[in-house]
């Protein structure tokens, strides 16, 4: 050993063995170093976000039972105790109306879509089918159709109304 650098003699005939064995112990030493280091600091971090994914998939359940609703087969045949205890029980009762209410609404409108489309071929009234509150007739159309009514106050209906029970609730 030289005093002054303070540097092992190596022997000639093992120095490539010598310096591959020193690398590798290095390099693990350093490498469990770092590991060791990086868990430290991104254990917490971790846990945050394990944590934050919990409280979200929590927050999301209503979310999720609404649209288990939405996706489950067989709808038309579950019972409204069902849909509530098994299928969404987070959800209120409100919830679960507007959600039933949206499927309906689907089911609906793709039921008028169909009979639509079959209705092309054949004119046919269906009461499934948008309500149309127009009128497509006018007020003398509905006046020209009526019989004229000859005046009355020639005729006495009174004995008639008295004599007939179902016009009792007249005579009170």
């Amino acid at each position: 050993m030289d005093g002054a650098v303070g540097l092992h003699q190596i022997e000639a005939r093992y120095p490539a063995l010598l310096f591959k064995q020193q690398l590798v112990d290095l390099t693990e030493k350093v490498y469990g170093m770092i590991s060791d280091k990086l868990k430290k600091e991104l254990n917490p971090l971790l846990e945050l976000c394990i944590q934050f994914a919990d409280s979200a998939w929590v927050a999301l359940r209503h979310i999720r039972q609404a649209v288990d609703f939405l996706v489950i087969s067989l709808k038309p045949i579950r019972t409204w105790e069902e849909i509530r205890t098994d299928v969404c029980p987070a959800l209120t009762l409100q919830q679960l109306e507007r959600v039933v209410g949206m499927y309906w609404d689907d089911f609906m409108s793709s039921m008028k879509a169909t009979l639509r489309e079959e209705s092309n071929s054949v004119s046919s009234f269906s009461v499934l089918l948008d309500d149309d509150s127009s009128i497509p007739f006018s007020l003398e159309d509905i006046a020209r159709s009526m019989p004229n009514i000859e005046d009355t106050s020639d005729y006495d209906l009174l004995p008639f109304i008295r004599e007939n029970q179902s016009f009792a609730f007249l005579l009170q």
